[in-house]
């Protein structure tokens, strides 16, 4: 994956069923699967369309895929502006796993930038939420039990946008093992939900 990452957006699950996981996701697409309003593809997908983007129009998509550098991971990617939040709740929902989702924006032509993580721990029946936005001014908000892969001293910045950014995050992945640079080698599968119409 290109370092150039200025709008981001993921979510990684703890999970390592694929099988199963791919199920859930036939299951709640089924409806506009059915009505041929949406397909579900297994062809090679390239990471880099989600990077950078700005949602315009259709199709609206998400694609899931697992690496063999990451094994008990599942990870998730969309080209909505918000990572298709509520999808992601729909398939934490189902498949009770942790999950981590994450985004970012370092620079934009509009006010929207700012950086959100939420991190969902079913194990410890918690919900973790951190972020510091710009929309009319700059705001920072948490709520929930820190994660273990946080440092609380970030929070404590005098500027409220060098609270959370790319670089915090990215640094909070890597306390999980994880380099966001990598995510999309050596993938062993993966599963695309592409709406075809409205």
């Amino acid at each position: 994956m290109t370092d150039n990452i200025n709008r981001f957006s993921m979510t990684i699950f703890d999970y390592d069923d694929f099988s199963l996981f791919s199920e859930v996701i036939e299951d709640i697409c089924k409806n506009e699967i059915n009505s041929l309003k949406a397909v579900i593809s297994n062809e090679y997908f390239n990471v880099e369309t989600y990077v950078n983007r700005v949602t315009i129009g259709l199709p609206q998509r998400f694609t899931c895929w697992t690496s063999s550098n990451y094994p008990a991971k599942i990870f998730y990617m969309s080209n909505l502006d918000d990572g298709w939040f509520t999808m992601v709740n729909c398939i934490q929902n189902r498949l009770h796993c942790n999950c981590f989702y994450f985004y970012f924006v370092d620079r934009s032509n509009n006010d929207d930038i700012g950086a959100f993580f939420q991190y969902s721990n079913v194990n410890e029946g918690y919900v973790r939420t951190v972020y510091a936005i710009k929309e009319f001014k700059w705001v920072f908000y948490e709520h929930g039990l820190p994660a273990y892969f946080e440092d609380l001293n970030n929070y404590k910045a005098r500027r409220i946008k060098d609270r959370l950014n790319s670089r915090i995050i990215i640094n909070y992945l890597e306390k999980q093992g994880i380099n966001l640079l990598d995510v999309d080698i050596d993938i062993t599968n993966s599963i695309s939900y592409i709406q075809t119409s409205w």
